[in-house]
């Protein structure tokens, strides 16, 4: 390959998504990992830093 790759990373409420551009914008191949999420009550919800991590780093596997 000539050309660029360009990894572009978003992490949400419920997941975490990696994609992959070429230089022009267009997506290459993409993936999701879910992120758990736990609910205290009806005013408390937590995540856990490390599965926001673990998610990330399998998504961009």
């Amino acid at each position: 390959m000539t050309e660029p790759i360009f990894l572009g990373i978003d992490v949400g409420t419920g997941s975490a998504r990696a994609g992959l551009f070429d230089a022009r914008g267009r997506m290459l191949s993409s993936a999701k990992r879910d992120i758990m999420l736990w609910r205290e009550g009806a005013g408390i919800a937590e995540q856990s830093s490390d599965d926001i991590w673990s998610a990330v780093c399998a998504a961009t596997r």
